[in-house]
């Protein structure tokens, strides 16, 4: 009789048990197995998974075993033949219903399983003979085992991550470098993180900013520059999504939060213990925070802007009929571009369908602030050191709130049921503390609009040096306008549009000036001020008090005063 045809699996589950003697010792008790019992060893599929977990599924996701399966599938394996093992767990540490499907799909073939250690032999007829039951607590120790050793080797890897200073592992961010037990800033990529943060401030997005790298042909952050193999060919060009990962990672500010994996709550990792400080800051608190409002101001008002940032009033201009947004229009290369009432071309009620000529309305604005600038520098005092000072605090604060909020979500995070005692009572802390800062935060917020309302110099020299710019070849014209804008932002608190006389009323921040632009684009100066509830409007020399006599001045006035004060009653002096 013909001897039948098997082949013998072999599997080591970690690379440390290479220099062992568990590979050596499957071979040879396949081979005597096979010479007890009448079998032929078939060796040419080559089946060892080294260094593969059978607890992860490794060795069938990307290892022998899964070529085995496939050969079973397309009929390379025939019916009858042998899979020889040393023992169930070589071939199985999974979840009871997949090693059951596994062995299912291998005995429905006609394939009969082997385990050396024990004898057993499972096929059809076996399963059906009592050894179903024993297959099954064999399955379920396998599964347990590797459970009790996978919560050993967490439980010690997560003591490491949640307490060590030092580095425990090579990996960290794309920026850093190990070296001994330091983590070292490579100074070529910090220039990068810095810069992409700058930009961001700056008013540019992530597309933009990844289309500007890869046009300078900047290198993007692979692990050999770090030091680290790595099996994956390097991504050759920066992604907006990589981008954004850069600018939500608070590694940059020096954080280090460990995690861990998790599947029982759907989540792959999740967040343990508490943030610490164990890396060289990249970037400034004050750059993060800036770098953040101009994102979320981003979402608020909507994302790209355009490839030449064309409308750099967007967010400031008001309709005066309706208090709705005033939309840009482009009317082509050869037409001149528009604002109008986003509610009247809609057609949800507004009836304000006059059309304000864009490039008249953005020139007369910088054109004014430029003039006032070289003529009365006065107006804008500076005080940047008050400034600064509001903003550091302010971007510190701002962080140490992100913290306790990371803080409580990771004591939710940690347990499975409802929070023990002790964590409640640390969860309410924390809420106190993360109210205080919140009202901490409000506080510097109105101080710094203020010191920013006082002392806007800073951002209006640099609408006069980028102004210049702002016509240069494509890439310098983008950044030119962005930058504008992000000046402009700083220095103007809104622009009203009027149909009536096609008027448009500019405040600036903390209403240390304003003016009208006429239809003709001539700039009328006007200075407000309050007096009690009363807010006065002077024109060369001449009061009126908004709202109490309206119409007194000019025909501006008799026409559109109320509709000031009603914008006014929403703004703060």
């Amino acid at each position: 009789m013909a001897d039948k045809i098997g082949y013998s699996y072999v599997r080591l589950s970690a690379d440390s048990q290479l220099s062992g003697d568990g590979e050596r010792r499957q071979d040879t008790s396949a081979e005597r197995y096979a010479l007890l019992n009448g079998i032929t060893l078939d060796y040419s599929l080559d089946l060892k998974d080294l260094g593969l977990s059978a607890f992860s599924s490794a060795h069938k996701k990307r290892g022998a075993l899964g070529k085995f399966l496939a050969a079973v599938d397309n009929g390379r394996i025939k019916k009858g033949e042998i899979l020889l093992l040393e023992a169930i767990d070589r071939l199985t540490r999974e979840h009871p219903i997949d090693a059951y499907d596994m062995i299912s799909q291998l005995v429905r073939a006609g394939i009969e399983i082997h385990t050396i250690e024990d004898g057993a032999i499972y096929n059809w007829a076996s399963l059906d003979n009592g050894e179903a039951r024993r297959l099954a607590d064999k399955i379920d120790q396998a599964r347990q085992y590797s459970k009790r050793l996978s919560r050993r080797v967490s439980a010690a890897w997560e003591e490491k991550k949640t307490k060590s200073e030092f580095p425990i592992t090579r990996r960290c961010p794309a920026w850093l470098r190990v070296e001994g037990d330091q983590y070292i800033a490579i100074p070529d990529r910090v220039k990068i993180v810095r810069r992409i943060f700058t930009e961001t401030a700056n008013g540019i997005g992530r597309e933009a900013i990844a289309r500007r790298l890869n046009l300078e042909k900047v290198p993007t952050f692979d692990r050999a520059g770090q030091g680290v193999a790595n099996n994956k060919p390097p991504t050759a060009t920066w992604h907006a999504s990589y981008i954004q990962k850069i600018l939500r990672n608070r590694a940059v500010l020096g954080f280090y939060q460990p995690h861990e994996k998790r599947t029982a709550n759907g989540k792959k990792r999740v967040p343990v213990g508490e943030e610490r400080e164990i890396y060289p800051p990249a970037i400034k608190p004050e750059l993060w925070q800036r770098s953040a409002a101009a994102r979320a101001e981003r979402k608020l008002k909507g994302g790209r802007r355009g490839p030449l940032h064309r409308n750099i009033l967007s967010g400031l201009c008001i309709c005066a009929k309706c208090d709705g947004k005033m939309t840009y229009r482009a009317k082509g290369k050869r037409s001149a571009n528009y604002l109008v009432c986003d509610s009247a071309i809609r057609g949800t009620g507004c009836v304000n369908r006059v059309h304000f000529r864009y490039d008249l309305i953005e020139n007369t604005i910088l054109d004014t602030i430029i003039r006032w600038r070289l003529l009365r520098p006065s107006l804008f005092a500076s005080t940047n050191d008050e400034e600064k000072r509001l903003a550091e605090e302010l971007a510190s604060i701002t962080i140490h709130r992100e913290k306790v909020s990371a803080r409580i979500a990771n004591l939710f995070a940690s347990f499975d049921g409802g929070p023990s005692k002790s964590a409640a009572t640390k969860i309410s802390e924390l809420d106190v503390e993360l109210e205080a800062t919140t009202v901490k935060i409000k506080e510097l917020d109105a101080s710094l609009d203020v010191a920013r309302g006082s002392s806007q110099l800073l951002h209006v020299d640099r609408i006069v040096e980028v102004r210049k710019r702002a016509n240069e070849g494509e890439d310098g014209a983008y950044e030119a306008r962005a930058l504008l804008r992000q000046a402009l932002h700083s220095v103007v608190k809104f622009v009203v549009f009027f149909p009536e006389d096609r008027n448009a009323f500019v405040a600036l921040k903390a209403m240390i000036m304003t003016f009208v632009i006429t239809k003709d684009g001539d700039a009328k100066e006007f200075k407000l001020h309050a007096n009690g509830n009363t807010v006065f409007l002077d024109d060369v020399g001449n009061g009126v008090a908004l709202g109490d006599t309206p119409g007194m001045v000019s025909e501006w006035q008799q026409l559109n005063a109320d509709d000031v004060v009603d914008m006014f009653k929403l703004m703060s002096f």
